[in-house]
């Protein structure tokens, strides 16, 4: 009953966003997810499925023409994000609780200044 509940739900939600809904060919499931950080040096060594690619942060980021500044990850994970950023130019401010999380942060920062 309640997964015909939250089917329902859904399709309410889809029919009134429908149309604002676009598909971009470019995001496919692979960018969106960490699965793209498979063969990236440094993200491969530590699988995080909770993250996604720091492929999409730099899509992201060139497709809406941002100049660089300061960005904020609340939920950093293993710095994905941070990382993508940072090397656009960005300065980093990374938030996160997980301590796995923290130490694959930390040990990536400490390889990369070496």
């Amino acid at each position: 009953k309640t997964m015909i509940c939250l089917s329902n739900e859904r399709n309410t939600l889809y029919k009134k966003f429908e149309s604002k809904i676009v598909h971009n060919p470019s995001l496919d499931r692979t960018l969106v997810s960490f699965q793209a950080n498979k063969n990236a040096p440094f993200s491969s060594w530590f699988k995080y499925r909770e993250g996604f690619s720091e492929k999409l942060v730099t899509y992201v980021i060139e497709k809406c023409n941002l100049e660089p500044g300061i960005l904020l990850d609340p939920f950093s994970g293993v710095g994905s994000s941070l990382f993508a950023a940072a090397t656009l130019g960005w300065q980093t401010i990374g938030i996160e609780l997980l301590p796995v999380g923290c130490f694959a942060t930390e040990a990536r920062i400490i390889i990369t200044k070496n």
